[in-house]
């Protein structure tokens, strides 16, 4: 049995489109993302047939996540969202395959999914601004949006035994 510990994600963008069904024409949403996350791991080594033996993890801890400022490109209008934090719980779930490259050195090839919690605007006021100035921009007492930030990947890394 094995454990590990944190992760830092590298800074990420979103880009997607709102369905707000008023509008018409492209709706095109952007934000810009991070996430940092500290959990406790357990993977336990399953037994083998030659060069290969299967693993099997969980894990779980603390995730934070933040968003940048949240652009909704309208036909006529933009609406900024200012951006906001939050820490949660994640989890993550780990299968894969270790080879034995030398007598104290692994290398580990393996699926993992992780839910990182979720990633929100936050309660803020927003802004409506017209793009041609017509008027002066607009105010909004604005709820929280909020998305469940999740990945599967594929994983590889080495080990060396003491």
């Amino acid at each position: 049995m094995r454990q590990s510990a944190s992760a830092l994600r590298a800074p990420f963008s979103f880009n997607g489109r709102a369905n707000f069904v008023q509008t018409s024409g492209r709706q095109d949403v952007s934000a810009d993302e991070s996430a940092l996350s500290a959990l406790l791991s357990i993977y336990a080594d399953l037994p083998g047939r030659g060069l290969f033996s299967p693993f099997l993890g969980c894990g779980g801890g603390l995730a934070r996540n933040s968003i940048g400022e949240t652009r909704m490109e309208f036909p006529m209008t933009t609406t900024v969202v200012d951006g906001a934090s939050r820490t949660g719980f994640a989890f993550l779930l780990t299968a894969g395959a270790a080879a034995r490259l030398r007598e104290k050195v692994t290398v580990d090839v393996g699926w993992q999914y992780m839910d990182a919690g979720a990633v929100e605007t936050g309660r803020t006021t927003g802004r409506i601004v017209w793009r041609d100035g017509s008027r002066e921009p607009l105010e909004l007492d604005l709820a929280e949006t909020e998305a469940n930030l999740s990945s599967h990947g594929l994983r590889v890394s080495l080990r060396y035994g003491l």
